[in-house]
């Protein structure tokens, strides 16, 4: 009798504890929709993170590493908007990371950006880009409660665990709800929601 006792603790206990759940990286990408960029900057903000700063520093080398990982993990193909040092609005190809690299470790932008018209050999100018696609640098926020994917037999189920935790994340929507458990379906069913918070009636979904 006491060993059937045991097996049904510990299947609760396997039941109820966190699941491991990746941090989201410090970069939210949405090559989905092209954008002017000024347009790009207004979504970052509006979002509550800032458009991708690529200014060069220690994080530099890493950062475009990751974003390179990012943009084929995500099949993103085309032009990004970036800002470096107080330059805001600068184009860039997702083919030419490696070149973007060199131009702001050294300082001399070449025809990757093309800001400096004579220095940009005339043969292999790209036009103009008026559009492009958004990259977002989230912010730590606080008591997140995460959501984890939880691995269940049938594929055609999805099931979240959520754990609460210091989350790097942007807003995706702030709104009154009644509970806890109305907070977290809501972000159960939005594939870009990451986590949430409920506090004093108050819902909000991270991105």
């Amino acid at each position: 009798m006491k060993w059937y006792i045991l097996f049904f603790f510990i299947i609760g206990y396997l039941s109820m504890r966190p699941a491991a759940c990746p941090q989201p990286i410090k970069f939210y990408t949405d090559c989905g929709q092209e954008r002017t960029a000024s347009a790009a900057n207004q979504f970052c903000q509006v979002h509550q993170m800032t458009l991708v700063n690529l200014t060069n520093g220690t994080s530099l080398t890493s950062d475009i590493a990751l974003l390179n990982t990012t943009f084929k993990e995500n099949n993103c193909t085309g032009y990004f908007w970036f800002s470096a040092g107080s330059q805001t609005g600068l184009p860039s190809s997702v083919n030419s990371l490696d070149n973007l690299l060199a131009s702001l470790i050294t300082g001399v932008l070449d025809n990757t950006l093309c800001l400096i018209p004579f220095l940009c050999p005339t043969t292999t100018t790209p036009a103009s880009v008026a559009n492009a696609f958004t990259i977002c640098t989230r912010s730590t926020q606080q008591n997140v409660i995460q959501k984890c994917s939880e691995q269940v037999q049938r594929l055609d189920i999805q099931q979240f665990r959520f754990s609460e935790q210091s989350l790097l994340a942007g807003v995706l929507d702030t709104f009154p709800a009644r509970s806890l458990m109305t907070c977290s379906g809501l972000c159960s069913s939005n594939n870009t929601c990451v986590g949430m918070s409920f506090k004093n009636g108050i819902c909000i979904l991270y991105m």
